[in-house]
């Protein structure tokens, strides 16, 4: 029988999701034969329907799946980190904001092929190219780096240099990110998993794993002896500058579109 979790949310076991995927696929069919002998040509309402029963059956079941394996987990397991130069870089990893950034530069680079049209490009570039920035931002600019001396937390507007010998501890929140706990000071936070889904998601998993990559990077470079105790915090120009730019162009763009300057 169906029941939920603590979090409030279906679980998809394997059952019910094949339960719920065959019968959609079958009424999916049937909907498009059926409009195909009536003479009529296109999607209809229940085929498109039926698609995206599949589409939330197989994707709960993937979070479903995701959950159970971490459910007994509660330290952060071991992960590989790599050592160039004496660092360790442990990039940002937002799947969700990637997708979307691939999406919208793809749409981008639609514009840009030979033949394509000319009317809506401007259009085209000031929304989808302002957007791919905006998520380009998200998923490449956060990003953790630990030297002999430091481990730099850098987000997407903010850079903080901590000591290395200052760094007291790695705890969850549970609502996606890491803080770095700090002695004497306030604590660093870290983002982790996909900022933009929220709710009820399972953020437990992202922040064991980026707890584990700080860590195996910690353990990984060694520390050398300490020249200050003084946790530096200065803003990014450049990503704030783009972040400031990219918004501005999609309103714009979004503006003459609406007041029909601009052909959408």
């Amino acid at each position: 029988m169906p029941h939920l979790d603590d979090r409030g949310d279906l679980v998809w076991t394997m059952p019910l999701t094949l339960v719920v995927s065959g019968v959609a696929v079958l009424v999916g069919v049937g909907a498009a034969v059926g409009y195909r002998i009536t003479g009529h040509d296109g999607p209809n309402a229940v085929t498109v329907l039926a698609g995206v029963a599949v589409f939330v059956a197989v994707s709960g079941r993937m979070v479903t799946a995701r959950n159970e394996r971490w459910e007994g987990v509660t330290e952060p397991p071991t992960m590989p980190v790599r050592v160039r130069r004496g660092r360790v870089v442990i990039p940002r990893r937002d799947v969700t904001a990637r997708i979307l950034f691939g999406i919208f530069a793809g749409g981008v680079a639609v514009w840009l092929l030979p033949g394509a049209p000319a009317a809506g490009a401007w259009a085209a570039f000031g929304l989808f190219g302002s957007l791919a920035i905006l998520f380009a931002l998200q998923s490449f600019a956060g990003r953790v780096v630990v030297t002999p001396t430091e481990l730099v937390v850098l987000t997407v507007f903010n850079r903080r240099a901590i000591p290395r010998h200052l760094v007291s501890g790695l705890r969850g929140t549970a609502s996606g990110a890491v803080t770095i706990q700090i002695e004497s000071r306030r604590a660093v936070t870290v983002p982790a998993g996909p900022i933009i889904i929220g709710g009820r998601w399972n953020y437990r998993p992202a922040e064991l794993k980026t707890a584990g990559r700080i860590q195996a990077a910690l353990a990984a470079v060694p520390a050398a002896p300490p020249t200050t105790r003084n946790v530096l915090e200065r803003r990014r120009p450049v990503t704030i500058a783009a972040a400031v730019l990219a918004t501005a162009a999609f309103l714009t763009t979004f503006v003459l579109i609406m007041s029909g300057v601009v052909g959408g």
